[in-house]
């Protein structure tokens, strides 16, 4: 078994419920891993295998059992690079690794400063989210959560977690994916369909409340400049 083969045998029973919740699961981490083959080729500069590697790592922090581990060994970072003691990268190789890993999850893209594997991850994250299961994974591991704001229903800025908020932050990502040939990647009829359940739940939400409907507000925000072709 190579290294690879072990780091997957390692990590996939640490991805599956209980020990992650929401949408930090193996279908998604394999999904990131997956797009890679429609990632790369756009990509040349993105070694494969760190690719596969960061893949599998990226949402390590996110396992219930392992946060003690990661407490103990001196943070996040620490346990990456007991992780990658074994790889057959080199210690360029596994910084890139750890850097996409760490950054993976930040707001913006900075394509002209992170790495290129830092790029790529960060694609396939929004990417395999914009999917039926994992849009689906919000509220199904978060059941705790209300559906929306009932004291701000419209407004995503609303400071409460709500699985509104969280939908419209999905339709954010489209927009925030830095090329336009990412964004073609996303399933057109599937990101209708979900425009379309989010303008029913809007207007929804403004029936039974006896309030104006604000979900096209919403969503005109959410989208950009990316509105008109959604609209």
């Amino acid at each position: 078994m190579n290294y690879y083969e072990s780091l997957v045998a390692k990590l996939a029973p640490l991805y599956r419920p209980p020990h992650v919740i929401g949408g930090h699961t193996e279908v998604h981490v394999r999904g990131v891993e997956k797009l890679g083959e429609k990632i790369l080729p756009r990509m040349r500069e993105v070694d494969p295998a760190e690719y596969r590697v960061a893949a599998w790592l990226h949402n390590l922090d996110r396992c219930l059992a392992l946060e003690a581990e990661i407490a103990s060994s001196g943070g996040f970072a620490s346990h990456l690079q007991w992780f990658l003691q074994d790889s057959p990268f080199d210690g360029a190789g596994r910084e890139r690794i750890i850097d996409a890993v760490l950054q993976h999850g930040k707001k913006d893209d900075d394509p002209m400063n992170d790495s290129p594997l830092l790029t790529a991850i960060r694609i396939a994250d929004k990417l395999d989210r914009l999917t039926p299961l994992n849009i689906m994974a919000g509220p199904t591991g978060r059941s705790d959560l209300p559906s929306y704001d009932a004291d701000q229903p419209f407004g995503y800025q609303t400071n409460k977690p709500c699985h509104l908020k969280f939908f419209l932050w999905n339709v954010e990502w489209y927009g925030m994916l830095p090329y336009d040939w990412a964004r073609e990647l996303v399933d057109k009829n599937f990101f209708r369909l979900f425009l379309s359940f989010l303008r029913e739940l809007g207007h929804d939400i403004a029936e039974r409340h006896g309030i104006e409907n604000r979900i096209e507000d919403d969503i005109r925000t959410a989208l950009g400049r990316h509105y008109e072709k959604w609209r």
